[in-house]
């Protein structure tokens, strides 16, 4: 696949191994799969999906911004995100979800330029978890469920009109250094494949926004009959046809 640009993708999350730091949050140094982390798990998913779709993965960089569990309050998360803004990131993936709303979060990711991939929920319910719940009223978040072996609705997943689109959430292989491997489940891994997608699809089309990246990922999914009436789009991601879809509109 010909990347015509590089792509920073930020990862905010509160389960990276670390040292004690001064601040509530840190950019952190961590070899995924070494970690046996919620948050490795995620760098882990997305890491190899870029590797595995282009040559120079390098061009892909993943940060990752670590706050403490204990801090995942309003102030840290708004300032994890202006970090990763710094930083260049045009992605932001939060796997994650919060007991609270908080219009503070909710402005600054309005008047973000970055593309915002928050996991639906796994508790089986027509509903979203903030922050995935912004993607209805804001152009620059996409929620994310899960889809099963099968092609339909995983298990575990939220669903219902605010859930955007799935991906792979049952079952994914996450390998180890030590030639360890496990299964994980949740739409928090389906949120890193979305992620992943979404980087290499920038890297390709470089010129696109946050909401036409949003739009193109949705409009171009693959549809399955069984995803009908649970999700907005009643498909799964697909980069090929995101790929596709980004350069007949001219990008």
């Amino acid at each position: 696949m010909d990347v015509k640009a590089s792509c920073v993708i930020a990862v905010i999350d509160s389960g990276f191994t670390r040292e004690t730091d001064e601040k509530n949050y840190t950019e952190v140094e961590i070899n995924a799969l070494q970690a046996d982390t919620h948050a490795a798990e995620i760098v882990y998913i997305i890491e190899t999906l870029i590797a595995g779709s282009i040559s120079d993965a390098e061009t892909i960089k993943v940060i990752q911004i670590c706050i403490d569990p204990s801090e995942m309050n309003p102030d840290n998360i708004n300032e994890a995100i202006k970090y990763a803004e710094e930083r260049g990131a045009r992605i932001v993936n939060c796997s994650w979800s919060v007991n609270w709303q908080s219009d503070d979060v909710e402005e600054i990711i309005r008047n973000s330029s970055m593309l915002f991939v928050c996991a639906a929920g796994n508790q089986q319910k027509e509903m979203c978890e903030y922050p995935a719940v912004l993607s209805t009223k804001l152009d620059n978040v996409i929620s994310v469920g899960g889809l099963n072996c099968e092609g339909a609705l995983a298990g575990s997943s939220n669903y219902g009109s605010g859930v955007d689109i799935v991906a792979p959430a049952e079952s994914i292989l996450i390998k180890t250094d030590s030639n360890e491997s496990y299964f994980v489940n949740g739409t928090s891994y389906a949120a890193a494949f979305v992620t992943g997608v979404a980087g290499v699809c920038l890297a390709a089309c470089p010129d696109c926004s946050a909401a036409e990246l949003k739009n193109a990922l949705i409009t171009s999914a693959e549809h399955s009959t069984l995803l009908n009436g649970y999700i907005k789009c009643a498909g799964y991601v697909s980069m090929k046809n995101t790929i596709d879809y980004l350069m007949k509109t001219g990008f």
